[in-house]
């Protein structure tokens, strides 16, 4: 099952330590985390020339949302998050991110999108708004698809 996780974070003054929380013992999340904050501080000075990783400490809070676990592929992820939180740049409140990065900065796409449309149908109201974008490109996948018995809450 796709998780959906919100990610925050913080940079302070300090000593350029990065701080994880929310992960527990999930080795894979915590390397990935951290894969993402190497990559961050080597290309820090190619993203803007006026972040500063070893005058500052990030910490980073990953929430899973909906209880299916910590998934392993949080690197793109992370990377945003700490480059919005250094320039003090907000993302917008539900910035989906799909797919991973690699530690030399090479990035996966996301392989089964059909089967992220139709969680994000279920999960998220607003995604209402493209459903017909998205019947054109999965009308096999949507046509049964009735949003008021699949939400489990109900519009505010």
């Amino acid at each position: 099952m796709i998780g959906v996780y919100k990610v925050e974070t913080a940079v302070m003054d300090g000593t350029g330590r990065f701080e994880r929380t929310g992960i527990g013992s999930h080795r894979g999340a915590r390397e990935n985390l951290n894969t993402a904050f190497n990559y961050f501080r080597v290309n820090s000075k190619n993203i803007s020339a006026s972040l500063s990783t070893k005058t500052k400490d990030y910490l980073l809070h990953v929430q899973d949302m909906q209880g299916v676990g910590l998934t392993s592929n949080l690197a793109l992820t992370a990377l945003i998050a700490l480059t919005s939180a250094a320039l003090g740049k907000p993302a917008q409140e539900q910035l989906v991110i799909l797919g991973s990065m690699s530690i030399g900065g090479s990035f996966s796409r996301y392989l089964n999108l059909p089967m992220f449309y139709r969680s994000a149908l279920m999960l998220v109201p607003n995604v209402f708004c493209c459903r017909g974008f998205l019947q054109k490109i999965l009308p096999r996948q949507l046509q049964n698809f009735s949003p008021s018995s699949k939400l489990p809450f109900s519009k505010m």
